[in-house]
């Protein structure tokens, strides 16, 4: 999490490791977050596909790291779904969240001529009250020992998906035993895992700095 020192508006950091194989990736995904973000401002997908704000590079003891700057989003939709005890949400919600996530494909398709080949609960992201941001960064600037925990996993250990959703609240229906076992499967994997990012190819920072 950092704030733009000239706009003052909070960003999520995503900073690559400095191999060159991170890094090769990490150029081609800023060639395919440009064409995001540079696309038709008008058409109604944009806004549900994730936005990088810049990008720059950032040189330390380890060398030169790829260094991308987003909006800031909350929890993934796995999340939400573990968070209701497996019971998924109701069919009206459904329904929301599957027309902004195909809203938000028809512009990376029309538009970006992009294709999402790894559509999935974990790769849609959910959007965050500025409200809630603050709260994170005053207790971040007060090195709050909780504010780690209390931060959605995508900013502790950045993990950006281009597909993201707004307004969702806590409701579900149930979900089958055969979904139920998928899902408890795939969380307990990525416990094992450590919770990071695949190939560990990033991690994130807090900090004041400016997005230029």
């Amino acid at each position: 999490l950092a704030r733009d020192s000239r706009t003052k508006a909070y960003t999520a950091v995503k900073v690559v490791k400095s191999a060159s194989q991170y890094t090769e990736t990490a150029i081609d995904e800023i060639k395919l977050l440009t064409k995001v973000r540079e696309g038709d401002h008008a058409h109604v997908g944009r806004s549900h596909v994730v936005q990088m704000i810049d990008d720059h590079k950032i040189v330390g003891i380890h060398g030169t790291h790829i260094s991308m700057v987003f909006e800031v989003l909350g929890d993934n939709l796995l999340k939400l779904i573990i968070r209701s005890n497996y019971r998924g949400m109701n069919e009206a919600l459904v329904k929301r969240i599957t027309k902004q996530v195909l809203m938000g494909l028809d512009y990376l398709h029309t538009v970006c001529g992009i294709i999402h080949t790894d559509i999935k609960p974990e790769n849609v992201m959910l959007t965050v009250s500025e409200s809630t941001v603050k709260q994170w960064a005053a207790a971040g600037a007060q090195d709050d020992p909780k504010f780690k925990a209390n931060l959605p996993k995508n900013l502790r250990e950045r993990k950006q998906a281009p597909v993201k959703v707004e307004g969702l609240q806590k409701e579900g229906v149930k979900l089958t035993k055969n979904q139920k076992k998928k899902l408890k499967k795939k969380l307990k994997k990525a416990n094992a895992s450590g919770g990071g990012e695949k190939n560990g190819r990033a991690e994130s920072i807090t900090s004041d700095m400016s997005t230029e």
